[in-house]
Parts: structure tokens; sequence; C-alpha cells
């Protein structure tokens, strides 16, 4: 490594973390509730995927109280049922929460927190955003009007590639664009995260020169 910088990796303990997979945090803004996603026992409807035997995936939610987590508990509303949720992002204002559900090829979801706790059923993301393919992942700008997905639909560079779209005056998005081969590889380029300064992104890549699988890449 050209520049290494020494950083100290702490688990966030067992109150969050269980024996079975817990993964894709998000956090609000303030640092108050993290919210992320769990395979464990206990989900919604209780039931087991035939691909791999594990719990389906199930949203769960941690309030920070005392400088403590609280036990994670399912989140309220109606986000989870007896299929595939998982949080995939979280907006600045922290009421709008974006949800992976694993239908027509993997689509994009977003769920509106309704006063301080209840959120909504989730709603497909309109326009082009979702497409026949999997759309894994997905970051929104602070001003709501900018979304970064990634998507393996045809017409990339190969793999998972990142796209942006922009909200049209009338509310809806626009026509989403391949970021190139700056930051798209023939291989996965995924989860990318968008800065609050709208200008620094952040992404994930096993097409770039990487230590070994997945590393994660910044552009400005």
């Amino acid at each position: 490594m050209a520049d290494p910088t020494n950083a100290r990796v702490r688990n966030i303990g067992e109150v969050i973390n269980s024996e079975y997979g817990d993964y894709a945090p998000v956090i609000t803004a303030d640092e108050s509730m993290l919210i992320f996603t769990s395979r464990r026992k206990g989900t919604t409807g209780g039931g087991k995927a035939v691909t791999d035997g594990l719990y389906y995936e199930d949203i769960y939610k941690s309030e920070m109280k005392n400088g403590e987590w609280t036990k994670p508990k399912g989140i309220d509303g109606n986000v989870n049922s007896k299929y595939h949720e998982a949080s995939i992002a979280l907006s600045p204002d922290g009421n709008q929460l974006f949800v992976y559900q694993d239908d027509s090829g993997g689509d994009i979801y977003f769920s509106e927190r309704n006063g301080k706790a209840n959120w909504s059923v989730p709603r497909k993301l309109g326009g082009k955003i979702n497409s026949r393919y999997r759309e894994p992942s997905v970051s929104v700008t602070e001003d709501g009007q900018t979304l970064y997905f990634s998507s393996d639909r045809p017409g990339g560079l190969g793999g998972l590639d990142i796209y942006r779209v922009n909200k049209k005056k009338n509310g809806e998005w626009g026509e989403p664009e391949n970021l190139g081969p700056t930051i798209n590889t023939p291989e996965d380029d995924d989860a990318p995260f968008i800065h609050f300064d709208t200008k620094t992104l952040y992404f994930s890549s096993r097409g770039h020169q990487t230590m070994g699988g997945f590393d994660i890449f910044t552009v400005s």
C-alpha cells in the first residue's frame, strides 16, 4: 500500500451481533439509531430460504441510550415480511429507508417513516432504476435529488456497475447514467456511498487493483 493509515477495527459487541449473519448497517446522521439486516432466529414468519437453509433476512433497529446500544428488535411498521428484506441505505434526514427485496432479479424499494417510529410498507423505486436484473445497493445525496445505485443490467462494463440518476422537476426519476470506465470495471463495482459534500464517492470493487476480493475505493 502506497499510503497506509493505521485504524482500529472493533467489534460492536454481542448486544448487536448474534451467532447468525448480521450485516448491512446504516445509521442516522446524529448516530442515535442503527438499522441493520440479520438472518437470526425469530425473523418474521420464521421461515428458511431453500437456497441456503438460513432464516430469511429481516431488518432490525437499535437505539443509542446512555452511551449504549439497546437490544435490537424488528423495525417498526410493515417493512419486514416472511421473505428477504435487507437495509441498504438511509436518507440523511433519517426519514427514508431504502430496502433490497429479492424479487424480479432483486430490486430497490423505499419505506418512509410515519412520525417517530412506524415505517410504511416498502414501495418500489420508480423510473428506470429497477430492471429485470439485480440492483443490490443505493445511496442518496443530502438533498435527495440524486441516487447512486449498482446494477448488473445489460449495457454496462461487466458484472455490477455503478449508475447515477437525477430527479426531474416533476419529482420522477430520470434516465440512469453509467459512471463509466474511471469507476466501473469488467468485474463487480458495488455499494456506492455518496458523501454529504456530494463530491466524494466511496464504493467497493474487485476490478480495480485490490488486496483480494472487494476493496473500498474513493473518487472525487
